[in-house]
Formats: structure tokens, C-alpha cells, sequence
């Protein structure tokens, strides 16, 4: 059982070094289109202090939309 946990641990890792670069800029959402973007949710049943909680992968920031 340790031998294969850590054949995965490793590979897991293998597979992180080979991933692709990591950018540091995360995704950006204008003012307005995070309206449209929270009008259209509302239309659709959200609730308007219904938020998604956000997410931190590789640089990229999502969520609040």
C-alpha cells in the first residue's frame, strides 16, 4: 500500500512539473459586465447576495460573478 501511494505522489508530481506554465495575471471582469453578468443570474433564480465562492488555481481568481 506505501508503494503505490507513493508511486502516485510521485507521479502526481512529475505531472505538476511538466503542466503548463503558471501565468501570474488572473482573469479580470469589468464593473459592467460583472452587472450583466449578476442581472442574468438574478433572472435566472439567484438569489442577489448569492455569490460562488472563489477559487485560487494557478493564478487564476474566479468567482463573485
Amino acid at each position: 500500500m506505501l508503494a503505490a501511494t507513493r508511486l502516485l505522489y510521485h507521479m502526481s508530481r512529475i505531472f505538476e512539473a511538466h503542466s503548463l506554465p503558471r501565468s501570474g495575471a488572473g482573469i479580470h471582469v469589468d464593473r459592467k459586465l460583472r452587472r450583466k453578468i449578476q442581472e442574468k443570474k438574478i433572472a435566472m433564480g439567484h438569489k442577489p447576495d448569492d455569490h460562488e465562492e472563489e477559487q485560487s488555481q494557478g493564478g487564476m481568481v474566479m468567482g463573485g460573478m
